[in-house]
């Protein structure tokens, strides 16, 4: 499945899958806390996309993002080298907002 938001398609189903909520088994999250983790997860590729387009390389992307300078709650730290690892396979036309909209949005409608 494709998300498509501005002509530029982002595959994301199986990384959602892979790292929406990982940190609590889905059926014991509550509909604010799953929206509060799409939303910290698409921050979290949404800083991915500008580490890259800044000319970071992923491992600084990943060291920046598990740092307390970046401000990401440490129970998405097993998630944050999945999310970049996917940002930096992305073409370069998907380094947009796009990528962090569609990731939300998918996180959102993942049914466990």
């Amino acid at each position: 499945m494709m998300i498509r938001y501005a002509r530029v398609a982002v595959p994301v189903v199986a990384l959602v899958a892979a790292t929406s909520l990982s940190a609590v088994p889905a059926w014991a999250v509550s509909e604010a806390d799953k929206a509060a983790n799409c939303a910290a997860t698409a921050d979290i590729v949404r800083e991915a996309v500008a580490q890259r387009v800044a000319g970071q390389s992923s491992e600084q992307a990943q060291g920046f993002l598990t740092s307390d300078e970046a401000g990401v709650d440490d129970k998405f730290d097993s998630a944050i080298p999945m999310l970049v690892d996917w940002v930096y396979t992305l073409d370069e036309a998907h380094l947009t907002e796009d990528a962090a909209k569609a990731m939300e949005t998918q996180c959102l409608e993942f049914k466990s």
